[in-house]
């Protein structure tokens, strides 16, 4: 039997180990076996692909950690205890805008009013008689404060005073001094605000009047001062505005004189000065609701005299000033009378 050189492909004996021809290690073919044939396949199941189902979205009530307060000193304040503290803040709060509203409507609507807009009235200024300035007499107070009430403060040098009126009116305030000292005086609104100034040096006795129209209990400042000089003395007066019955009346006069008037029924009330013609009195009325000017004359009435007639209604209140022009003291009568 022979066989195939593996390396030339030429026959060689069977018992040949090496090739004659290449040389190439010769080795026993053996056989092959027949081959078994292949058993077909079985064909491969289609296997089923995952079907997506789709999703529908989870809507509703969330469930969430709740959070976790804590309070300054470490301890956990839970909702309500939060809920708890702001209730009583805003009760807090409530109550305190609540005070400040009644002390607002307190004060406006009360007669201790502290309101710093203060009305000076247009002056007409007396001359008054010419009379040495006296010593203080015992009724006169020599201290920093004018009364508040009404009275007679004696000075012997220039001084400021403080006056706080006791009611809401036309104050009237002037000087008396024998004509060489030349005083004026000046007066401040609460606020440092020049309210009036009056003084009278060109005249023959030189003395000073303010009619002013003050509210009660504020702090008004009054400055006593000299024209011509750094010293001298005058007494300070302080006439007090006065009430008028509701019926009206007659009242004479001596100087500048301020009053209060609420009438008891309403129609035409007249108010009216009269003199024996030597004098020349005025009258202002100024609305105390509004604080404004509803009547002034110096000479409608007979002669010399002041006459305003006015239709007004009941329980209105009205301040007056009944003054002169002229050399003082003097003496007229004022009136107020309805006429219908």
């Amino acid at each position: 039997m022979s066989k195939l050189c593996p390396g030339c492909g030429i026959q060689v004996s069977e018992s040949t180990q090496f090739c004659g021809n290449c040389g190439t290690a010769v080795q026993q073919v053996q056989p092959s076996q027949p081959t078994q044939p292949l058993q077909p396949q079985q064909p491969l199941q289609q296997q089923s692909m995952p079907q997506w189902q789709p999703v529908q979205p989870q809507y509703g009530h969330q469930h969430y950690p709740q959070p976790d307060y804590t309070s300054n000193a470490g301890e956990k304040v839970g909702p309500s205890a939060l809920a708890k503290t702001m209730f009583i803040g805003i009760v807090a709060l409530v109550v305190l805008v609540s005070i400040a509203v009644l002390i607002v409507f307190l004060v406006v609507n009360s007669g201790n009013t502290t309101r710093q807009e203060t009305t000076g009235i247009s002056q007409k200024t007396p001359k008054p008689t010419s009379e040495p300035t006296p010593a203080p007499a015992d009724d006169e107070l020599t201290g920093s404060e004018l009364p508040s009430s009404g009275g007679t403060v004696w000075a012997d040098e220039p001084k400021e005073f403080t006056f706080s009126p006791d009611r809401k009116g036309i104050w009237v305030i002037y000087t008396t001094d024998n004509g060489s000292n030349k005083p004026y005086l000046e007066m401040f609104k609460p606020n440092g605000e020049k309210l009036r100034k009056n003084n009278n040096s060109e005249l023959e006795n030189s003395n000073a009047l303010l009619n002013v129209y003050l509210f009660r209990d504020n702090k008004y400042t009054v400055k006593l001062g000299f024209i011509d000089a750094d010293e001298g003395s005058a007494s300070i007066v302080v006439v007090p505005p006065v009430r008028i019955p509701p019926e009206g009346g007659e009242f004479t006069v001596t100087f500048s004189q301020g009053y209060i008037f609420s009438p008891d029924q309403a129609g035409l009330w007249e108010f009216s000065t009269s003199n024996n013609g030597n004098h020349d009195p005025y009258l202002i009325i100024i609305d105390e609701y509004s604080d404004d000017f509803v009547g002034e004359d110096d000479n409608s009435g007979e002669g010399n005299n002041a006459l305003i007639s006015l239709r007004i209604p009941a329980d209105i209140v009205f301040h007056i000033v009944a003054g002169f022009n002229g050399i003082g003291p003097v003496e007229y009568t004022f009136t107020v009378s309805r006429v219908e």
